[in-house]
């Protein structure tokens, strides 16, 4: 093995002192090698820590017959069996400008790891670049349109349309997998992603401790595997996604599914919007963020989002903004999304609240659900807070713990809040503003809504309360 590192090694720099960038340009920042033809940008691997930039539409439809039909040769990777030691060895250190220009009818067809325009790139900045038309089908890991790993880089002003038909993890629409403070800007993203395989997202499908800022996604997924999103399948260590939209929709057989992300983990998505619909069969699914997670030290935050996207759910633990919670906080989130769901844990803003908050808050849509724990708000809170939300849209449930704001509470508090949807249910413990609470407080909160209940222990404010306190709340709603 070490043989053959030696001789590789010896050939690559063999190769890159003997090859250089054919066409206009010297490679710096002042006067950047020009890219004309496909041919040049394929030149672009001759000298990694150049500066190039695109000055015309480049059509790359030649690429289909490239390398007996593989195609592309994404830039910054070995060509070599070892190319899983290599990988992160020969990145793209430069900066690639597309000036606006599109690069067109790009094909890869290849089992390895690291596929995209740039299948590595590391210290790097890629901006202004589009691509339109692109063909990529693969096995392998981290695979996005532009760029498929990234480190310590910038991509900005960048495109992609086209198609994907992917096995493997880590597959965003613009970079397949971040690491080390990446920034994604100004990026939008109308591919299509068809996926076997896990950490799946339209922009970016693993983000770590990295940050998506004002991004779009418009193309639609369809996935087989968990840590599914609008945006990213996964943000993680302290990632964030800001300013930012989805409107395709999600069909997905798997767990952790969002609008915008399907998991985050000590991360935040801020202003965020989704409108696209999800069809998902799986656990852990919102409208925003399926699963969020954190510590009581370092919470995750959902704030300043709304979903208007409805969602049909095959499982437990949905919410019109995120599936499940701990040691999260959603803060000033709105959902005018229908749910459908069959399955446990149901809230029109979130699903399960474990150790943590939800505040300011309001649901506009309607919640029809085959299962307990049923919520206008929440589903079920545990060690939990809820506060200053409101509930108008109308629950019709087959299953017991419903509530207008909450289903159930456990060793949780409840305040300052209203609901004026009408609740239909089949099933007992069921009341105006909570199902069932337990060492819990619940105060200040007023029922509009009409109950039409055929079940046991129902009330206007609360339908069982078991070593518990309700105060200062008022019911006018009718109960039939």
């Amino acid at each position: 093995m070490l043989k053959r590192l030696i001789v590789f090694i010896f050939v690559l720099l063999s190769v890159s002192s003997v090859y250089s960038f054919t066409g206009v340009g010297t490679g710096t920042s002042l006067d950047p090698y020009n890219i004309s033809t496909c041919l040049l940008l394929n030149e672009t691997r001759l000298e990694l820590s150049a500066n190039y930039q695109l000055i015309n539409h480049i059509d790359c439809s030649d690429t289909v017959t490239w390398d007996s039909g593989a195609g592309w040769e994404p830039i910054g990777y070995c060509k070599s069996s070892e190319c899983h030691i290599f990988s992160t060895d020969f990145p793209f250190t430069g900066i690639f400008d597309g000036n606006g220009f599109n690069i067109s009818k790009l094909y890869i067809n290849r089992v390895r790891k690291n596929i995209g325009l740039f299948g590595n790139i590391k210290n790097s900045e890629i901006k202004n670049v589009e691509l339109i038309g692109m063909n990529y089908t693969s096995i392998g890991d981290s695979v996005g349109g532009v760029v498929g790993y990234s480190d310590s880089s910038n991509i900005s002003n960048s495109k992609n349309s086209g198609i994907f038909k992917i096995t493997g993890k880590y597959i965003g629409g613009i970079v397949g997998y971040t690491s080390n403070q990446v920034t994604i800007l100004n990026s939008i993203n109308y591919a299509n992603l068809n996926v076997n395989g896990s950490y799946v997202g339209g922009v970016v499908g693993y983000l770590y401790g990295s940050n998506i800022s004002n991004s779009t996604n418009l193309g639609n997924l369809n996935v087989i595997g968990n840590d599914v999103g609008g945006l990213t399948g996964w943000a993680h260590n302290f990632a964030s996604i800001s300013n930012s939209s989805n409107s395709g929709n999600l069909s997905v057989i798997g767990s952790n599914v969002g609008g915008i992300s399907g998991h985050t983990t000590y991360s935040n998505v801020l202003n965020s919007n989704n409108s696209g619909n999800l069809n998902v069969s799986g656990n852990y699914v919102g409208g925003i963020v399926g699963g969020s997670s954190s510590s009581s030290s370092i919470p995750s935050h959902i704030s300043n989002s709304k979903n208007s996207g409805n969602l049909s759910v095959i499982g437990s633990n949905v919410g019109g903004i995120s599936g499940h919670t701990t040691y999260s906080n959603v803060l000033n989130s709105n959902n005018s999304g229908n749910l459908n769901v069959s399955g446990n844990y149901v809230g029109g803003i979130v699903g399960y609240s474990y150790y943590s908050s939800n505040s300011n808050s309001i649901n506009l849509g309607n919640l029809t659900v085959n299962g307990l724990f049923v919520g206008g708000i929440t589903g079920n809170l545990y060690y939990s807070k809820s506060s200053n939300s409101n509930n108008s849209g109308n629950l019709n449930v087959d299953g017991s713990y419903v509530g207008g704001i909450n289903g159930k509470l456990y060793y949780s508090n409840i305040s300052n809040s209203s609901n004026s949807g009408k609740l239909s249910v089949i099933g007992g413990q069921v009341g105006g503003i909570n199902g069932n609470i337990e060492y819990s407080k619940s105060s200040n909160s007023n029922n509009f809504g009409n109950l039409n209940v055929s079940g046991n222990n129902v009330g206007g404010i609360n339908g069982n309360l078991y070593y518990s306190k309700s105060s200062n709340s008022n019911n006018s709603g009718n109960l039939n």
